[in-house]
């Protein structure tokens, strides 16, 4: 058995767990089918279907948006060119395999999105060794903390989805430019400059493959940060190191700009009326609400109990701090007690204290694009907790190190024991929730059906059950998802005054949908649910340009049906005037006018 202890033995069998674990949690991945915004960038996107493999071809990812060549692509800011160009490689794959059918087969995707985890795994191992060098156990280190990562929950949502392969993506070429930085950093060889070119090349891979990887170079800086000894100014000149980054962030910034222009955020008139904080809300209201989201969701919910909500409906759910709130206060105050605590150590701590406090950093600096600083006009999502989640994980290794280590020589056996139970527990646990939450990822139906045992108190996704049940024809269920959406919505007074004008919008035509149905059946509560609607529209109107003012002629319209069912003649007339006020062209509105006045 003496070659196990060879440092190569030791190494291919890291990896052959891992990639064992990671296949077998994660082989049901590959029975899914496509959700959410798969179909953007796949089989209805124009320019994943007409890709050839020439080099002209791939360029043309690099001087468009994301969303370019699907019906999402006005006012698209995203700048993705290496993740969508992958996705048109594995589509004309696709193709090849089935190319009698409409729809590529999807397993090929999600067999390239596994392949790419592992990977990711992979360089999160090699990443983890090398900074914790100096433990006497790196490889079992490294190796828990890769598994953790490899059976995370809240990992579920971007290995499970084709459209967020990008995460995938960023966090494996972030890490791997992170891990070829900190052994430039530890190189003393004649071309150790080798590293560094390579680690400013792999940063560039990341962030054309999602912008949030732009992060790892504070990452960076806050490494240099914890690992410097000495005086200050030999630190400053440490920093020149980063030039590579800062050109290859610029390259990035005109590619981009080049291609979406040059402004970092969504237009202005789109932007406020999606966005969940409004303009007018100003700087404390809107730290306290995001520091309780940063605490509820990503921390509470994404890490500790793992209550994972597919479509992480935050802003249904989480109040705009107007007044502020107790729980709002102390999330504020507990981030930034977090950050200047780890701040300190980080200077002046010792080594294991600054390595806890460079970790505790990486998670809110990784977490800085949903702060709300960046604009993201969904402000939610479990798969942003996917490179954060890293250090969730190594904090986790380093707590059961600290049980083995500080055990005394006597009980070192029992420390070691608890160590292995504590940790066993956590995997077994993980890798359980992770292929229970896996088939909820299966299509659109599953994902909103799933998401409304988890999240009773969000009307969008009642009403995107209730359409999905319409489209198979099932209207008595497509009938009680809606009511159940709008029984959410006025159970709740507040509710309408935080949600997004999206959002109402989609509540408003429930509504109206609602009233057409009730119109064969129950005309009293038809005529409900159309007042209902119309109210909604109003308060909408005066943000809708002329073309969005039709579903208000529509409403009108509908409302005129049920007056003249109910014998309302003059009301069902003055109704379908107000129609043609607002859609002077609605013909069946102008119909039922003349037919009422005869």
């Amino acid at each position: 058995m003496h070659f196990l202890k060879k440092p190569l033995v030791q190494l291919l069998g890291c990896l052959g767990l891992l990639l064992v674990v990671t296949i077998g949690v994660y082989y049901r991945s590959l029975e899914l089918n496509f959700a959410l915004d798969d179909q953007l960038v796949i089989y209805n996107n124009r320019d994943t279907r007409n890709l050839v493999f020439q080099f002209g071809s791939y360029r043309d990812f690099f001087t468009t948006s994301f969303y370019h060549g699907s019906f999402n692509e006005a006012n698209d800011i995203l700048y993705r060119p290496l993740s969508k160009s992958i996705i048109a490689w594995d589509y004309k794959r696709a193709v090849k395999r089935n190319p009698s059918y409409k729809e590529p087969d999807p397993k090929v995707f999600h067999q390239t999105n596994l392949v790419l985890y592992i990977l990711c795994v992979w360089i999160i191992f090699f990443l983890i060794r090398t900074f914790f060098s100096h433990e006497s156990h790196c490889n079992l280190f490294a190796l828990g903390t890769a598994l953790l990562f490899s059976t995370f929950p809240a990992h579920v949502p971007v290995v499970c989805n084709i459209k967020h392969r990008e995460e995938i993506l960023a966090c494996l070429f972030g890490c791997l430019a992170f891990w070829l930085y900190i052994t430039y950093r530890r190189k003393s060889t004649r071309y150790h400059i080798i590293y560094l070119a390579a680690a400013a090349f792999v940063y560039l891979l990341a962030i054309l493959s999602k912008e949030s990887a732009l992060l790892f170079l504070p990452v960076f800086i806050t490494y240099e940060l914890s690992d410097h000894k000495g005086e200050w100014k030999y630190f400053i000149v440490r920093l020149k190191a980063f030039v590579p980054f800062l050109v290859m962030a610029a390259v990035w910034y005109l590619l981009r700009a080049n291609a979406v222009g040059f402004r970092m955020g969504r237009d202005a008139a789109i932007n406020w009326n999606y966005s969940y904080f409004q303009i007018d809300e100003g700087i404390l209201i809107r730290l306290l609400t995001e520091a309780k989201v940063f605490i509820r969701y990503y921390f509470w919910d994404a890490l500790v109990t793992q209550k994972i909500n597919p479509l992480f409906s935050s802003r249904y759910v989480v109040a705009t701090e107007n007044i502020p709130s107790m729980e709002g206060v102390f999330s504020l105050l507990l981030i930034f007690s977090l950050i200047i605590t780890s701040c300190y150590f980080i200077m002046v701590g010792r080594d294991n204290q600054k390595r806890v406090s460079f970790w505790v950093l990486f998670f809110f600096v990784m977490l800085f694009t949903v702060s709300n600083i960046i604009r993201i006009d969904w402000l939610g999502a479990f798969r942003f907790i996917f490179t954060p989640s890293l250090s969730y994980c190594v904090l986790i290794m380093m707590i059961i190190n600290t049980i083995i280590v500080c055990g005394s020589s006597s009980k070192r056996i029992l420390s070691q024991i608890l160590a292995g139970v504590i940790f066993v527990a956590l995997l077994c646990y993980f890798s359980f929730k992770t292929t229970q939450l896996i088939p909820n990822w299966k299509d659109d139906f599953q994902l909103n059906f799933y998401a409304t045992s988890v999240e009773e108190k969000n009307p969008i996704v009642f009403a995107n059950v209730g359409l999905l049940y319409g489209e198979r024809n099932r209207k008595s269920q497509m009938i009680q998802y809606f009511e159940r959406m709008v029984s959410v919505m006025q159970g709740n007074s507040q509710t309408m005054r935080f949600v997004p004008s999206k959002e109402k919008e989609i509540y408003a035509d429930t509504l109206g949908e609602l009233s057409v149905i009730y119109l064969e059946s129950n005309l009293d509560l038809a005529y409900e649910r159309n007042q209902q609607a119309l109210t909604v529209f109003h308060d909408l109107e005066r943000t809708w340009f002329l073309e969005k003012r039709k579903k208000i002629a529509q409403t009108y319209y509908v409302r005129a049906l049920i007056n003249s069912k109910r014998k309302r003649i003059q009301e069902a007339i003055q109704d379908c005037k107000t129609a043609l006020g607002y859609d002077y062209d609605h013909s069946l509105a102008r119909n039922l006018l003349a037919d009422l006045s005869h």
